[in-house]
């Protein structure tokens, strides 16, 4: 038998950093992560942006275009000619305020009668406004449900007339724009409604009603100008008349004696008459202009009623639901990518725990095997037979047995009592990996990198274990055993669970023994002995019984010896976090592997128990990354050839 060189305990790994990234990379990767919640989301909004689209009524753009004129009163022009910008600023905007106030809204209200429009009061809606004044109202509605009011509410006086008109006039501005165009003075009048007809009379109804407001702002201006300079004709007359008496009497009374007394009130007097005259000029002009009032402006273009709707726009519809929809959706991906809590990678794996990391491996495809049992001499009853005890003339199966017809090597270990498998050969599927495939070459690999490491001239045993239940663990140890038969060395699978354990679940094996499991159809091919092996728990705790000690230091035993007589002792352990198993085999076991399922395992659970268990964290001669999804590894910066292995080798 070859012998080979056991592990070191105290092996420790170097721990190297991962290749810097930059944050756009590790954005894309991110993104390529999550591209599927990103792409959901985004038909989301799409579907959602043809909905609204499909529910929407269509609506209807008129507009019409005012034009305000250049013309300016002589006091204008002179203010104009210092500050022109200013004052073409000021005439805008005050034209705007005008189309904006409330009257001239009441004004096309009474005009066009929309406070008895129903098709203004009442217009079509979508199903998304809809459902936002359905939810606006619930909403308001919640603090009456959580705490009624003690008196009922008070019905108000119905609305007048007036009332109606003023509100109908508030929804009315609220809906029309008004945009100047350019740097021009024109502007437009611009109104949507579901109401082709609706919508073309309410633009020109608001042009013609600034029109007549302008001319009537002008006539009343004129009319009060007049009022004014008729107040000041009167009054220039009578002093222009006094002043005048004034000089008389003066010139009466003193003659030829005061010449400069006598000019300075003829001049006052004459001063009064021009001034009197050039009111009078100005009042006559004024009352012609209110005769013949003159707007400041004109209707450029009146609205035509379109034909084609306005709104909605299909494009802009589904633009915004992708752009909703792209929000969420790289939303949704930051929360799950912060929620990521397990290992996706090697080096990470490796960086976290400091242990060596020594590949991934895939969730397998069942395998065909075969399993015979090894009887024995005695034909055994229902409790236990001593697995020691001579095999019969015709005991040609088990993998124990070499071609060369060497006794089993089971004769040179005491195993301890245990019932033997009592079926039929047997074939039956169980995950292994294929001889030739990557996964295969990663258990090669995990073997080659424990014989390197071997300081004494005897087997080893390695013990798999996961941290929680369902890792992979037992897959991994029955593969690490059948891949050690491959290489032709003899191999003992014990399985440390309770109640049959794993293997012998996997196995469906209803007894509890010795068994051998062979890859071809005759028992002389490779094969593994696999065994169950029970009460490895804490047998001095309080308790436990005598006998129970003496049982569990004779399984440690029995393992210790198994090693002089085994090329490799490979334990499927239960998972760490529930089961102290593993910590009670420190005294036998060379090395552990620690299998980690791939993004489900936690990574505060691998480093607590690691924290908490220092020496089974010393004995922890590497990693396995199980169930790994090779299709997704791209995504975390990880390389994968063309068939499917890493490009740089299975071990990271």
């Amino acid at each position: 038998m070859t012998k080979f060189q056991s592990l070191p305990h105290d092996r420790a790994y170097e721990v190297r950093p991962e290749p810097q990234r930059s944050e756009l990379a590790e954005f894309l990767l991110a993104a390529r992560r999550q591209k599927w919640v990103i792409f959901i989301c985004v038909l989301i909004g799409l579907m959602a942006g043809a909905v609204h689209y499909a529910t929407s009524p269509k609506e209807f753009y008129a507009s019409a275009t005012v034009l305000l004129s250049e013309q300016q009163s002589d006091l204008e022009q002179e203010i104009s000619s210092a500050l022109p910008i200013g004052r073409d600023e000021t005439a805008v905007l005050n034209a705007l305020q005008v189309l904006q106030s409330h009257e001239l809204a009441r004004e096309v209200v009474q005009t066009l009668s929309l406070q008895d429009n129903e098709d203004f009061l009442f217009p079509e809606r979508s199903l998304a406004s809809l459902l936002k004044e359905s939810l606006m109202g619930s909403i308001s509605d919640l603090p009456d449900k959580i705490a009624p009011p003690n008196e009922a509410p008070v019905a108000g006086p119905d609305p007048t007339e007036e009332d109606r008109i003023d509100n109908v006039a508030q929804v009315l501005r609220a809906n029309t724009v008004f945009t100047r165009l350019g740097r021009s003075y024109a502007i437009e009048i611009s109104y949507i409604s579901h109401d082709a007809a609706l919508a073309t009379s309410i633009a020109n109804a608001y042009a013609e009603a600034f029109m007549a407001d302008e001319m009537r702002a002008k006539t009343e201006a004129s009319d009060r100008t007049s009022v004014w300079l008729e107040a000041r004709m009167e009054e220039l007359r009578t002093a222009a008349s006094a002043a005048a008496q004034d000089a008389r009497d003066f010139r009466a009374e003193t003659g030829a004696m005061d010449p400069q007394g006598l000019r300075e009130r003829e001049e006052r007097a004459n001063t009064l008459n021009e001034l009197y005259l050039t009111i009078q000029q100005r009042y006559q002009e004024s009352v012609m202009e209110g005769s013949f009032p003159v707007s400041n402006g004109r209707i450029l273009s009146k609205a035509v009623q379109p034909r084609r709707p306005a709104l909605p726009k299909l494009w802009q519809v589904l633009a915004v639901g992708f752009a909703l929809g792209a929000i969420m959706g790289l939303a949704i991906a930051v929360l799950r990518e912060m929620r990521e809590t397990g290992f996706r990678t090697g080096p990470e794996l490796r960086n976290s725990t400091g242990l060596r990391s020594f590949g991934y491996m895939p969730r397998l495809k069942k395998q065909r095997v075969t399993i015979f049992d090894r009887p024995s001499a005695v034909e055994p009853d229902d409790t236990t037979v001593s697995s020691t005890a001579a095999p019969t003339a015709d005991d040609s199966v088990g993998n124990a047995q070499t071609a060369a017809g060497e006794a089993p090597m089971a004769e040179d270990v005491q195993l301890p009592d245990l019932p033997f498998i009592r079926m039929r050969p047997k074939k039956m599927s169980v995950p292994l990996a294929a001889p030739g495939s990557g996964e295969n070459k990663t258990f090669r690999n995990l073997l080659a990198s424990l014989d390197l490491h071997r300081t004494e001239d005897r087997g080893m045993v390695v013990g798999a274990f996961g941290v929680l239940p369902g890792e992979g663990a037992t897959t991994t140890a029955l593969n690490l055993a059948m891949v050690a038969a491959q290489e032709g060395r003899d191999t003992l699978l014990i399985d440390c669970g309770q109640r049959g354990g794993d293997v012998h679940s996997a196995l469906e094996a209803t007894d509890r023994g010795v068994g051998d499991i062979v890859l071809g159809k005759r028992p002389e091919d490779a094969g593994v002995r696999c065994i169950s092996l029970e009460n490895l728990k804490d047998f001095d705790a309080p308790g436990r019984t005598p006998a129970d000690r003496r049982q569990g230091r004779t399984s440690l035993d029995a393992i210790a010896r198994a090693r002089e007589s085994y090329d490799l002792v490979v334990l499927d352990l239960p998972a760490a976090a529930t089961d102290p198993t593993a910590k009670f085999l420190y005294p036998v076991v060379d090395g552990f592997l620690l299998v980690v399922r791939w993004g489900r395992t936690p990574r505060k659970s691998v480093n607590g128990l690691l924290e908490r268990e220092p020496e089974l964290r010393d004995k922890v001669v590497g990693t396995l990354l199980n169930r790994t999804v090779y299709s997704r590894l791209p995504s975390y910066g990880v390389r994968v050839g063309r068939s499917g292995l890493l490009e740089r080798g299975i071990p990271v």
